[in-house]
């Protein structure tokens, strides 16, 4: 009980405890905020790691659409997502034209996730190795095998990339 008593007494009423207002910035802080982020910004290296980042989750995707024989769409959502996300942290960018490019790599990558789907498929129904289909495949094909492979939800999905951004 006394130890009871000792702690509400050490602790402030709400009337003891004083508000105190956030700090607040002048125009000229703000402007050197500004232009410090300004700086930090880097096109090149946003959209090298974002790169990076599409062409690994593009693997990823080949290998559960291989693993599980069927492409999930919602995948697109994920590579935009990282894709962009890395845009934001590694490239720092407060243009739209961040974004653009982000949507773009995005897009690039999952072209590319279904690309190495179908060479998956293709090693799967010829029971050969990927590596073999992939480095043996006549890729003046690329766009026809890619057409005939298309279905109309791909595009509502990879234009829906860019939400990730």
């Amino acid at each position: 009980m006394e130890n009871e008593e000792m702690k509400m007494e050490e602790t402030p009423s709400a009337a003891a405890v004083e508000y105190t207002p956030p700090p607040t910035m002048t125009m000229e802080e703000m402007q050197r905020q500004q232009e410090q982020a300004e700086l930090r910004q880097n096109m090149l290296k946003g959209a090298l790691a974002s790169l990076v980042v599409g062409l690994v989750c593009a693997v990823l995707w080949a290998f559960i659409t291989a693993l599980t024989q069927h492409q999930i769409g919602y995948m697109a959502w994920g590579v935009g997502f990282a894709v962009g996300a890395t845009m934001k942290a590694a490239g720092k960018g407060l243009s739209p034209a961040y974004g653009v490019v982000a949507a773009v790599i995005a897009l690039f990558s999952c072209g590319i996730g279904n690309f190495l789907s179908y060479i998956a498929f293709l090693a799967a129904e010829f029971e050969m190795d990927f590596g073999e289909v992939l480095t043996g495949f006549d890729y003046s094909y690329t766009f026809g095998l890619m057409k005939d492979m298309f279905h109309p939800m791909d595009a509502v999905f990879w234009l829906n990339t860019q939400k990730g951004w």
